[in-house]
């Protein structure tokens, strides 16, 4: 692991467990052990760090996307499993980074989540026609509209008055795949389905 990304990940937990606006630069200087002054020949703002830090973390989740796709299987089983990758898209407990995202820097926010469904939309339309070819999901739907519905699911849980006690976003998660996949499956695809929750 490089230097950047060694900094990267100690700044992600240090926002994730003190949040988004209550970190300062001085916090981060001081964690680091270095001068504000350093700290900013390489960032102008915080927003900077922060922008880069949500870019770690959704490289991190798409690297395990990838890496799921890479073992094969079918299409439904592609979704199944990469249940826990798609949970880190779910900020388990509401925590204080994310809350604070949605408070004070929304607009940075809203462009994190159209990065994502650019990048997600990706594995998302493959897996559709993946799907498809293997007759397990329906041809008569339209695939751009429930893939933003889909996505929409992930990112209306953090702010939603509706899920404040969900206590595990893995299972949260799971949910969300299954309604998706409940929506497009053929019957052999349910059958599939089926034999895979059995497992």
């Amino acid at each position: 692991m490089d230097r950047h990304q060694l900094f990267l990940e100690k700044v992600t937990r240090l926002f994730f467990m003190c949040g988004a606006k209550s970190l300062t630069m001085d916090d981060i200087a001081r964690k680091f052990s270095m001068s504000k002054k350093t700290l900013y020949q390489y960032y102008k703002t915080k927003e900077d760090i922060i922008n880069e830090v949500l870019n770690y973390l959704l490289d991190r989740i798409l690297e395990k996307l990838n890496a799921e796709m890479q073992k094969g299987g079918t299409a439904v089983s592609l979704l199944v499993y990469s249940t826990d990758n798609m949970s880190d898209f779910i900020i388990e407990h509401r925590n204080v980074f994310v809350m604070q995202m949605i408070k004070y820097y929304p607009e940075l926010l809203r462009e994190h989540q159209l990065k994502i469904f650019e990048r997600v939309v990706v594995f998302l339309e493959a897996n559709i026609r993946q799907g498809r070819e293997e007759g397990h999901y329906r041809e008569n739907f339209d695939e751009d509209v429930y893939v933003r519905l889909f996505m929409q699911l992930f990112f209306s849980v953090d702010d939603s008055p509706l899920f404040e006690n969900a206590a595990d976003s893995t299972v949260l998660c799971g949910n969300i795949i299954d309604f998706y996949l409940n929506s497009i499956l053929t019957e052999k695809g349910r059958e599939i389905l089926k034999e895979l929750k059995e497992k």
